[in-house]
């Protein structure tokens, strides 16, 4: 076997490559459907974030797998809750609330309904059974609707990265598929204040339950809106302390039928327009103006984190929704032999059943900040 090592300036070049559905799972989640809802256009004048959010305070809370004693709270998450209107799944039991335009405890009717009307919540275990009848007249269902936890661990800010004008945390660890994740978080917008969930600051104390956000239940399931908030536009390239100025990224289409790789599409109106445009990680040249020039858009904490060598496209759906509004509404024809939807519309598993589809590949090299030593494995 043979192998090779680059090195450029101290610095060892390493080459990755990562296929679409590869996307990193049950690690980046958005805090609301809000926030999902509007992550593209909040993006789309790199490098500046076009976002009125600024996130000040979050609380995360995780399935408590030890016996762990500090930091353990018990907890009612709710699905719907905080959201606004449009965003509500459970249509048949929450009413629009008294402030309906942003995510907060008074989006919606939820809150005040669950926490006047079932105040037998406050203990976790007792919730299937305060929420038995609603299971049986509204499909009010555990592990989809609410997710009770009897142990859960509040995360310490080290085991997690909050991006605050975006809307979404990024874990240190992935989730377990059984694993709960819930928040309360707070946040300003047009000068006001808001909050969503309840902190275990706010007076809820002893063994009572908090009322929070649920972002991802002990179900998995593509059909349950939870699923949504699960970003699936993280690439892990299994890089640290990336350099910006050795790294190289291409998004690759494999033409398998033509045996042939190539950095952009054959037809359409899209036709020998590069990828990495298309997919908006191209808006920029080297001096960050609005100019795209064929190369990645390196924007730290933005479509890189230098730090763990993640990639993050500026879009929630690169390869599904966003690919398909890239084509001409006349070109759906067209669009269908490229459009990977089930990548984002099922699991991982699911997706795969689609090989005709899971023909993108992001592709480059990279190198550390340099060093003392180089590996030659």
């Amino acid at each position: 076997q043979s192998n090779t090592v680059e090195s450029q300036g101290g610095a060892q070049i390493t080459e990755f490559e990562v296929r679409a559905n590869d996307y990193e799972e049950d690690r980046h989640f958005f805090l609301s459907h809000f926030f999902r809802d509007n992550y593209d256009s909040y993006l789309d004048q790199l490098p500046v974030v076009r976002s009125p959010v600024n996130i000040q305070r979050i609380e995360v809370y995780v399935t408590s797998r030890q016996n762990e004693t500090e930091n353990i709270r018990s907890l009612v998450a709710f699905m719907d809750l905080g959201e606004i209107p449009q965003d509500v799944f459970n249509s048949g039991l929450w009413e629009p609330g008294s402030a309906p335009t942003v995510p907060n405890n008074q989006a919606n009717s939820l809150y005040t309904d669950v926490t006047s009307g079932f105040p037998q919540i406050r203990d976790a275990g007792e919730a299937p059974g305060a929420f038995s009848a609603l299971a049986t007249s509204d499909n009010f269902i555990n592990s989809q609707d609410y997710e009770p936890l009897g142990r859960a661990k509040l995360l310490s800010p080290s085991e997690y990265k909050l991006n605050n004008q975006l809307g979404y945390i990024s874990l240190d660890r992935e989730l377990a598929p059984d694993e709960v994740l819930a928040v309360a978080y707070q946040y300003t917008y047009g000068g006001q204040v808001y909050q969503i969930g309840e902190f275990s600051t706010d007076g809820i104390t002893g063994d009572n339950a908090l009322i929070l956000k649920l972002l991802k239940s002990t179900v998995t399931n593509p059909r349950v809106p939870t699923w949504d908030l699960m970003m699936k536009n993280i690439y892990n390239i299994g890089a640290y302390q990336v350099s910006p100025e050795n790294f190289r990224l291409d998004i690759i289409y494999d033409n398998v039928e033509a045996g042939t790789k190539t950095n952009y599409l054959n037809e359409g109106s899209l036709a020998g327009e590069i990828l990495l445009r298309v997919c908006r990680l191209d808006q920029l040249n080297n001096n960050n103006d609005p100019f795209p020039d064929g190369y990645f858009d390196f924007v730290d904490g933005t479509t890189v984190n230098r730090n763990n060598g993640r990639i993050i496209f500026p879009v929630v759906e690169p390869f599904g929704s966003h690919l398909r509004g890239s084509f001409r509404s006349n070109e759906a024809e067209i669009a269908d032999k490229y459009v990977y939807q089930q990548l984002y519309d099922s699991t991982k598993q699911a997706a795969l059943q689609f090989p005709e589809l899971n023909r993108f590949i992001l592709g480059g090299t990279y190198s550390g900040d340099g060093g003392d030593f180089i590996s030659l494995n």
